[in-house]
């Protein structure tokens, strides 16, 4: 059918037999298909690694004890806020900021007094964390 309108042009294709086709190449395409098959068996589909990405685990877990919250809430107070332009806004942050650390303070003395009161319990192996 291709040799056909080639005739037309005045130029002649030739003419594929079965026996002229080089084994090498199929045999090259053949396995070039298997390997990109049996990769995309072993790599997880594309949603599942962008989900994974997505919520990556934790690594330390110290990084959300009670005591790096208070840090972390201090720093803001006292570095983040100095810098904030607009008054109402500063003195209402600092408000909210202040009594956030006053709750975890006082969680946290409650797991100390529990911590002395129960050695070796689980609330003394998270104060050491």
């Amino acid at each position: 059918m291709g040799g056909d309108s080639l005739r037309g042009l005045g130029t002649q294709a030739p003419e594929r037999r079965g026996d002229d086709l080089d084994v090498r190449t199929d045999g090259a395409f053949d396995d070039a298909v298997l390997e990109a098959r049996s990769r995309q068996t072993l790599r997880p589909p594309l949603s599942q690694r962008l989900e994974t990405l997505a919520a990556p685990a934790p690594v330390d877990v110290s990084s959300f004890t009670n005591d790096r919250s208070i840090d972390l809430l201090r720093h803001v107070l006292d570095h983040v806020l100095p810098r904030l332009e607009d008054d109402d806004a500063q003195a209402t942050a600092k408000t909210i900021l202040e009594e956030e650390i006053g709750w975890r303070e006082a969680w946290q003395a409650r797991l100390d007094d529990l911590s002395s009161a129960f050695p070796g319990s689980e609330n003394d192996d998270q104060e050491n964390s």
